[in-house]
């Protein structure tokens, strides 16, 4: 009972607390929010009472709200101006009512209102948040089309849109048609550029910016640090987050996160974590990613130790945790971590509500295959579902290595009847069951039909797999079907590995 009155009592708090804010208090309109609202004072102030009021559910993001007003202007025998529409369209587009939006920017030229820059600067604000590049590109163009000049903030708009959806080519197009560059243009550039691994391009525009006397900050730097440290040459972007203090910038826990997935991404795990230390120093805060490029080096050195504990240091820090930190934790511990460290760390993540991703799962199922922990690596495949992970063919092999190598290559014989429902059978699974199948001297017959199954996959059987099940022949006193296996090998262009078993 306490519960519920304490409950309720946080409840009716929440709902005073939205009454104080409710945009449209101060002038007199009463209503629920997001639904249809009846006018008191502001029908008697007039139009800029209206306007003034759907303003301000704009600022709210309170679409639904700003509609209502738009619409019951007539009943109060007024007509909406070009201040009621932008204003009613900027709060669809901050509410990304976008197809709201575009309605009314066509209801303008029905009741005869001109749009001007704020009319479509609305919309594309709003485009350039969902990514939508093309319809951002067409209102340009119909603004051209209307003889209206597009400002900064509108060429801007649509060059996010397009960083958004990766569309770096119709960002520099649209750059290379803006009457005026300037420096956030640019940088929304550079970062289209960066995202699709066109380092050099943004290379040459972040050298252009200074050329044209545009000021550089850090965030054109980050930008191209980030698409250096991906898909570039990794040592140019430590050299950019150097000369950032040359050129007075402040180095801020973007560049330095760059920069440390740049050693991470050579193998320097020392330097990584040095450059993590001295953020404390530098008075920056380290962030998720921050510590997401300490754990990804520990990964290249096999450091597992480490990377549990910089998860630890994340926790005491108050760090948001993701499914990104408990994976780049998990990563390192394919090299060496015991399984129930493992296992445990798996645990902990689902504990925090994160659940794992694919990677993650594949590098717990790898330590259950080096230490043979078939059934822990039965109990990860049964959790897939609840995970909503699809396993891939690589999760598959390691489940069956783990049930080979502890001896149970029935279990193992089972995944892959699993497996083939969605994959061919592949080397490194069958070659598992055949090395396993080597010690049970009644195993020739499934030896061949191994072999056969991944010759029926169109998967060339290796040298390992002939030589297991030469093996099996071998040991069973099969002597006619060891040289019908010579024979295959041969015709495999393996000869060498026939004169081994001779």
């Amino acid at each position: 009972m306490a519960g519920d009155c304490q409950s309720a009592g946080g409840h009716a708090k929440l709902r005073s607390h939205s009454r104080r804010h409710e945009p449209w208090a101060s002038v007199g309109v009463s209503g629920a929010r997001g639904g249809w609202l009846g006018f008191s004072a502001a029908a008697a102030s007039g139009l800029v009472s209206h306007n003034v009021v759907i303003n301000a559910c704009g600022q709210a993001s309170d679409w639904a709200s700003a509609l209502g007003l738009l619409a019951a202007l007539p009943r109060h025998a007024l007509r909406g101006d070009a201040v009621s529409y932008n204003s009613a369209i900027a709060a669809c587009g901050r509410g990304l009512a976008i197809a709201h939006a575009m309605q009314l920017l066509s209801d303008m030229s029905v009741v005869r209102i001109p749009p001007d820059e704020a009319s479509y600067g609305g919309l594309l604000g709003a485009l350039a948040t969902a990514g939508r590049w093309r319809e951002a590109n067409a209102l340009l163009q119909d603004m051209s089309g209307e003889r209206i000049l597009p400002d900064g903030f509108c060429f801007r708009a649509a060059i996010s849109a397009c960083e958004k959806a990766g569309q770096w080519q119709a960002a520099v197009a649209l750059l290379a048609g803006l009457p005026e560059r300037d420096a956030v243009s640019v940088n929304g550039v550079i970062s289209a550029c960066g995202k699709a691994g066109r380092w050099d391009l943004a290379l040459s525009l972040l050298s252009a910016m200074s050329e044209a006397g545009l000021r550089r900050d850090v965030v054109s730097f980050a930008a191209v640090m980030t698409a250096c440290e991906k898909d570039g040459p990794w040592p140019l972007a430590l050299s950019l987050f150097a000369l950032l203090t040359e050129v007075q910038l402040r180095q801020d826990v973007v560049t330095y996160s760059s920069a440390m997935a740049a050693y991470s991404r050579g193998a320097q795990w020392q330097a990584t974590l040095v450059l993590l230390w001295e953020m404390d120093d530098a008075s920056v805060t380290p962030n998720e990613f921050s510590f997401h490029a300490a754990m990804g080096a520990c990964a290249s050195e096999g450091a597992w130790q480490l990377a549990m504990a910089l998860l630890g240091v994340m926790q005491r820090r108050g760090v948001r945790l993701s499914t990104a930190s408990f994976c780049a934790a998990i990563s390192p511990v394919e090299m060496g971590a015991p399984w129930q460290k493992a296992v445990q760390l798996l645990q902990a993540a689902l504990d925090a509500e994160c659940l794992p991703d694919v990677i993650a799962l594949n590098a717990v199922l790898g330590v259950c295959e080096v230490s043979r922990q078939w059934l822990a690596a039965l109990q990860l495949l049964r959790e897939v579902d609840a995970w909503r992970l699809e396993p891939q063919m690589t999760t598959w092999d390691r489940a069956i290595g783990a049930c080979a190598g502890a001896g149970h290559w029935a279990h193992g014989l089972e995944l892959l009847r699993r497996m083939m429902h969605e994959w061919p059978p592949s080397r490194i699974g069958v070659g598992a069951l055949l090395r396993s199948l080597e010690r049970s001297w009644e195993s020739w017959l499934l030896s061949l039909c191994l072999l056969q199954c991944l010759v029926d996959g169109a998967v060339d059987p290796d040298c390992a797999a002939y030589g297991a099940a030469l093996k099996a022949c071998h040991r069973s006193r099969l002597h006619q079907r060891s040289l019908g296996l010579a024979v295959a090998l041969d015709d495999a262009g393996l000869s060498g590995l026939r004169r081994v078993f001779k």
